[in-house]
């Protein structure tokens, strides 16, 4: 995250500022080799201020994207999960700060090292996780929603039988997924459906659902595409159960929704982080979303670099199919979201590079 951090702090030493230039035209300058499907968005704490979307929903299809498309989300669903977790803390139902065999009584025969861990720590990727589950956990495409908590507490079982890992930052899939079914066992709902319930409903955002994005038909929305040794894009049928990641992990990255729900959500974060009350007490907001070590917390990365404003939060997130960023910019109040079917590292430096653009535009109101 570091390296990433830094890279960005580049490219907005570097952005030009055109003075009035909009989403259409920076999609217009970007490489044409660079994406198959591409869509950005711009908005500031009330209002949608600019969208534009260039490309196709499938390499070779005729069918292009549009801003009202629905983007696989990845792991910028790990902060929807923070938030519904938060939900559950302004209600007096949970202390982040309880050690983690007080939150699992489902998991038994849990190592005894696991009782100095808090679910802050899981939060900030610091309790001694994995980064992923094992094969058998990953290819469960877990396609009935009701059993979809007991095979999280499964999944979880086995790892928190063995005592923690280092306690130093590792990024943690079974992090979040933890959190997730921290969730479930506090509602007694599937994580889907408390997520939905708690943070996407009061929000108003009525694209959001989970798995690969899909409409009635094949070619109704945009497909993410898989990436073969950087030579081959793949598209991947949305129908297929190898569109996505398992269905275990949703809690940790399986989130899709519309550009314009992504601002909206973007929207939410942005009036927390200002300090206004509004899914959350931006109280309780700031106590998850404030690293005590390093750079992350509940779901999203801080840094502070001048040419964004200040203090800035974002995250990004991708199923190797897909790529997803949403910046959040408290001083210029402002909200950044770029989404693109497919992934790689010329794609991840194309949306740096136009995110580090926009925010280092100077606002105009």
């Amino acid at each position: 995250m570091g390296r990433m951090l830094r890279l960005l702090a580049l490219l907005l030493a570097l952005a030009p500022l055109p003075a009035r230039a909009g989403l259409a035209q920076d999609l217009d300058a970007l490489p044409e080799n660079g994406f198959i499907g591409i869509a950005a968005g711009l908005a500031d704490d009330r209002a949608i201020l600019d969208m534009a979307a260039r490309g196709l929903r499938e390499k070779g299809q005729a069918a292009p994207v549009t801003t009202g498309d629905l983007w696989h989300l990845g792991s910028i669903t790990k902060s929807m999960t923070m938030l519904t977790l938060g939900t559950l803390v302004a209600e007096g139902r949970l202390d982040v700060d309880s050690p983690l065999p007080d939150l699992l009584p489902d998991i038994a025969g849990m190592d005894a090292g696991w009782q100095a861990v808090t679910l802050r720590d899981v939060l900030e990727h610091r309790a001694g996780l994995p980064v992923n589950f094992g094969p058998r956990v990953m290819l469960d495409k877990a396609e009935i929603l009701a059993e979809r908590p007991a095979k999280r507490a499964e999944a979880l079982r086995g790892i928190l039988a063995k005592p923690p890992g280092e306690r130093a930052f590792r990024y943690s899939n079974v992090g979040y997924t933890l959190a997730g079914h921290v969730v479930e066992n506090l509602t007694g709902k599937p994580w889907e459906q408390a997520v939905t319930e708690r943070v996407f409903t009061p929000l108003g955002l009525q694209s959001a659902g989970f798995g690969a994005p899909k409409g009635a038909g094949r070619y109704d929305q945009p497909v993410g595409h898989a990436n073969f040794l950087g030579l081959y894009l793949k598209p991947m049928n949305p129908f297929d159960s190898a569109a996505d990641n398992s269905p275990i992990i949703g809690p940790a990255g399986t989130v899709h929704m519309s550009l314009p729900d992504l601002l909206r959500y973007g929207q939410a974060l942005l009036r927390m982080e200002q300090g206004q009350d509004d899914l959350l007490p931006a109280a309780v907001f700031h106590d998850l979303t404030t690293p005590r070590t390093g750079e992350y917390a509940g779901g999203l990365i801080t840094g502070d670099y001048a040419p964004a404003g200040g203090r800035f939060l974002w995250h990004n997130g991708s199923n190797t199919m897909w790529y997803a960023m949403l910046v959040i910019l408290p001083e210029k109040t402002r909200v950044i979201a770029v989404t693109v079917n497919q992934e790689g590292p010329a794609t991840r430096d194309m949306v740096w590079q136009l995110v580090a653009r926009i925010a280092a535009r100077p606002t105009q109101n």
